[in-house]
């Protein structure tokens, strides 16, 4: 299921999510990617949110299809 969600991110959302899960440093993905670090702790939380928010969403239309 995770990995359905990240397929449906635009694709820099879906690189630095997935090197985040392999436990990449973030330095190191800000240099792949070539955003600041900043910017990709930014990217990594807001991903993050976006995935707790689809689990939520889909965990309702589970409930409410019983």
């Amino acid at each position: 299921m995770l990995y359905h969600f990240i397929s449906e991110f635009p694709e820099l959302d879906r690189i630095i999510i997935s090197l985040e899960l392999e436990g990449i440093k973030q330095s190191e993905i800000s240099k792949i990617v070539g955003l600041s670090d900043s910017n990709v702790r930014v990217k990594i939380h807001r991903i993050k949110e976006k995935l707790t928010e689809k689990f939520k969403n889909h965990g309702k239309k589970r409930i409410g299809s019983i």
